[in-house]
């Protein structure tokens, strides 16, 4: 037998009792999971299949080390960032001379974005960082539904601060991208933590298929943020507000899409189709507006134009997703707006 993950074996359902059923396992399996006999084991039942996974799947908690010797400063923070994402619940950060006075404050910020994680250990060579927050009291649902709410309020104020030249609300916007990027990355921490400890899942009371399409759906609603952030970065280079005729086309277009997106996570998929439909006619009426009006910031007002029908395709990634499930839900009551 190879030791690959893909392995297959056939055994035959024993029945051992007036009501027990039992099942063999292959003696090198136990080993590989570290089972002993007597050792508690968890049974699952995963859609069309049994699930049999240790009560404790690891002694230790899974550690990243990353040392930064010839290393960028964003490369380390970066690292930390994948580490957390992919699940690890400890990350060391160790240098044999002394990590600088810059890299140990970036690396204290970047901590204190990723929720749940903590500074657990800090001498001038070691910086250990651990996961503290309990599982059970978490909800996967609830940071879909906060992802969801302020993607779409970044949406609308961006759009008000390109309307209005406010400056001051666009750096709102790339605040609240922050808060955004935040919750899409518990999520998919969550999501791959599940892939290798189906006990993680249990604790949050989703199965493996909800868990990847709660991480898909996080997905493209960050990438809405994302999209809205564009949009507010032209609030910061235009030099005035755009004319009344660009305006109204700008705020039709976001507007639009932003709908999109809200009908895409209310399980209305055919308004969504609808709306997008009549989304492209206003953004082709957008950029002839544009181009007769011969601006010379005209391309920032067609990054706006673009930002919303891709903002508006990312909604109906979201209704192809629903067609494995009710979207709404996955976002549960605490979806509606703020």
């Amino acid at each position: 037998m190879s030791n690959t993950n893909w392995d297959r074996t056939k055994r035959k359902i024993q029945f051992t009792g007036n009501s027990t059923y039992s099942v063999s396992l292959p003696k090198e399996w136990v080993q590989t999971h570290q089972i002993c006999r007597s050792d508690p084991v968890s049974i699952y039942h995963n859609h069309d299949r049994l699930v049999i996974a240790p009560e404790r799947i690891l002694d230790e908690p899974s550690c990243l080390k990353i040392e930064p010797q010839q290393r960028s400063t964003d490369v380390v923070l970066q690292r930390i960032k994948a580490g957390f994402t992919a699940g690890y619940n400890q990350i060391i950060v160790t240098d044999p001379t002394e990590i600088d006075d810059r890299l140990r404050y970036r690396i204290h910020a970047t901590v204190e974005s990723l929720i749940g994680m903590e500074i657990y250990e800090e001498t001038e060579e070691r910086i250990e960082i651990r996961d503290h927050l309990d599982a059970s009291a978490l909800s996967i649902s609830q940071s879909l539904a906060q992802l969801r709410q302020c993607a779409l309020r970044m949406q609308q104020d961006a759009m008000e601060a390109v309307k209005t030249n406010n400056q001051t609300l666009a750096e709102w916007v790339r605040e609240r991208d922050d808060q955004a990027d935040r919750q899409f990355a518990f999520i998919s921490r969550e999501f791959h933590r599940g892939l290798t400890d189906i006990t993680e899942l249990e604790i949050l009371n989703i199965d493996r298929t909800e868990g990847f399409r709660y991480y898909k759906i996080a997905r493209q609603l960050e990438r809405v943020a994302d999209r809205a952030e564009r949009v507010a970065d032209v609030a910061n280079q235009q030099p005035r507000s755009p004319g009344k005729d660009i305006s109204q086309a700008l705020t039709q277009a976001v507007s639009l899409a932003r709908e999109i997106v809200e009908h895409a996570t209310t399980d209305e998929g055919t308004r969504a189709l609808t709306r997008y439909h009549e989304l492209l006619g206003h953004i082709d009426a957008g950029n002839e507006a544009i181009m007769r009006r011969a601006d010379a910031h005209g391309h920032l007002y067609v990054v706006v134009l673009e930002s919303a029908r891709r903002t508006a395709e990312y909604g109906l990634n979201i209704v192809n997703i629903g067609t494995e499930g009710s979207v709404s839900d996955l976002l549960g009551p605490s979806s509606e707006q703020e």
